[in-house]
């Protein structure tokens, strides 16, 4: 039985991987650099504001979750049965990525850039539940 999704979940997989791991060191220095730039109080910036947290916590979490998601999407492309996980998991990324771009334009206002990051972020997202519901298609 061959995988209708297999080339969706192994091409969108790695670029979450690849992407993910970027992501996660890019949000981990702003997080966290930004935290240590408030404690030692030279900086009277946005970090350490609720805003602030939320959007780079949930980009750092996103990240982690891409990692993850992009490895089950690798290990499972080609086990039709099993794609229910990687289904899942790529509603959660699209929940966590809403949900950042929208603090983020909450926090910074309604931009171009807001939009156009709001939809790139949900682009791999919905192209990895597409192949989910294609090896999931080829169960049946």
């Amino acid at each position: 039985m061959e995988a209708k999704g297999k080339k969706y979940l192994k091409i969108v997989g790695i670029l979450l991987v690849i992407f993910g791991i970027i992501g996660a060191i890019i949000y981990a220095i702003a997080l966290f650099g930004g935290e240590a730039v408030l404690l030692l109080g030279t900086n009277t910036s946005a970090a350490g504001t609720l805003p602030f947290v939320l959007v780079f916590g949930a980009g750092l979490i996103w990240s982690i979750l891409s990692i993850v998601s992009g490895i089950f999407g690798i290990k499972k492309c080609d086990k039709p049965g099993e794609s229910v996980i990687c289904f899942k998991l790529g509603c959660v990324l699209m929940a966590l990525s809403l949900f950042s771009s929208i603090m983020g334009m909450w926090q910074q206002g309604l931009s171009v850039s807001g939009v156009c990051s709001l939809l790139f972020g949900l682009l791999l997202p919905i192209l990895f539940c597409y192949g989910a519901v294609l090896n999931q298609k080829s169960v049946n």
